[in-house]
Protein backbone atom coordinates (compact mmCIF):
# COMPACT_ATOMS: atom_id res chain seq x y z
CA UNK A 1 0.00 0.00 0.00
CA UNK A 2 2.44 2.37 0.48
CA UNK A 3 4.11 2.29 -3.23
CA UNK A 4 0.90 3.22 -4.08
CA UNK A 5 0.29 5.76 -2.12
CA UNK A 6 4.03 6.75 -3.43
CA UNK A 7 2.72 6.58 -6.87
CA UNK A 8 -0.76 7.89 -6.09
CA UNK A 9 1.28 11.54 -4.46
CA UNK A 10 3.34 11.42 -7.26
CA UNK A 11 0.67 11.34 -9.61
CA UNK A 12 2.07 8.62 -12.01
CA UNK A 13 0.53 5.21 -11.26
CA UNK A 14 -0.85 2.53 -12.86
CA UNK A 15 -5.36 2.04 -11.90
CA UNK A 16 -4.78 -1.97 -12.90
CA UNK A 17 -1.47 -2.15 -10.81
CA UNK A 18 -3.29 -0.63 -7.93
CA UNK A 19 -6.24 -2.41 -8.21
CA UNK A 20 -4.11 -5.54 -7.71
CA UNK A 21 -2.46 -4.22 -5.14
CA UNK A 22 -5.39 -3.26 -2.99
CA UNK A 23 -6.70 -6.94 -4.12
CA UNK A 24 -3.60 -8.84 -2.49
CA UNK A 25 -3.94 -6.45 0.79
CA UNK A 26 -7.77 -7.38 1.34
CA UNK A 27 -7.03 -10.47 0.90
CA UNK A 28 -4.54 -10.65 3.42
CA UNK A 29 -4.52 -12.69 6.70
CA UNK A 30 -3.04 -9.20 8.34
CA UNK A 31 -5.72 -7.48 7.60
CA UNK A 32 -8.37 -10.26 8.56
CA UNK A 33 -6.46 -10.53 12.01
CA UNK A 34 -6.26 -6.41 12.03
CA UNK A 35 -10.26 -6.82 11.65
CA UNK A 36 -10.82 -9.32 14.41
CA UNK A 37 -8.10 -7.45 17.08
CA UNK A 38 -10.22 -4.33 16.83
CA UNK A 39 -13.55 -6.55 17.31
CA UNK A 40 -12.11 -7.91 20.40
CA UNK A 41 -10.72 -4.83 21.38
CA UNK A 42 -6.99 -6.57 21.79
CA UNK A 43 -3.70 -6.21 20.55
CA UNK A 44 -3.21 -7.40 16.64
CA UNK A 45 -0.61 -10.27 16.17
CA UNK A 46 0.57 -9.89 12.60
CA UNK A 47 2.14 -12.32 10.71
CA UNK A 48 3.26 -10.60 7.36
CA UNK A 49 0.82 -12.26 5.50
Amino acid sequence: MKQSLNEIARGKFDLPRLREREALCAASADLREGLAAFSAQREPVFSGR
